[in-house]
């Protein structure tokens, strides 16, 4: 007989080093180890819909959402959050995956990595190759990264210098003649 656990549409499902499960709903996320019980945040329940996790080999659990960007967690405690102000490209992420060093995020405006050891964001975009910003689901196989996007599949190599080949807008606010300022 089939038994039903949560009454939530679920759309993430992840067994941790410690055998505990974490269960990602469009409501919040949950951890089940005897009990299933809602993770909370200084007994706040977190509202957002959670679509993957990733786990590194130090048990960092990394949480992506809908609308909050990416929690890390370890021993069910929140280490901090990567959200646009620490860099990320969008709050509203996709997939996750996690290649032994670097945390790599598919966003709805492109493709994020992060390094643990540097705390650096880089972002890789349109403007870098990919056929869309909309980036879906992301692995990194025998040393190439394997990008989903919304135009199409793309790779490239993991150790690729990736940086926005556009130039940013420049804006003179003064300049000088001489000893005279215009």
């Amino acid at each position: 007989e089939v038994e039903r656990v949560i009454n939530q549409r679920t759309y993430a499902f992840h067994e941790d080093h410690s055998q505990g499960m974490w269960l990602g709903t469009v409501e919040g996320l949950y951890y089940f180890k005897d009990t299933l019980r809602p993770f909370t945040d200084n007994q706040n329940q977190l509202p957002h819909f959670i679509s993957d996790f990733a786990e590194s080999e130090d048990s960092t659990l990394w949480v992506s959402t809908q609308s909050a960007g990416i929690l890390a967690i370890k021993q069910e405690q929140i280490l901090y959050r990567l959200t646009l102000q620490e860099g990320l490209a969008s709050n509203r992420c996709n997939q996750l995956f996690w290649d032994g060093s670097l945390l790599w995020m598919a966003t709805v405006n492109g493709l994020n990595s992060w390094n643990p050891k540097t705390k650096v964001i880089k972002w890789i975009n349109k403007e870098d190759g990919l056929p869309s910003n909309e980036v879906y689901d992301v692995i990194v196989a025998d040393e190439e990264v394997w990008v989903a996007t919304s135009g199409g599949l793309a790779h490239f190599p993991k150790t690729m210098n990736h940086f926005n080949s556009t130039a940013p807008p420049i804006y003179f606010s003064s300049f000088s003649v001489g000893e005279r300022k215009y």
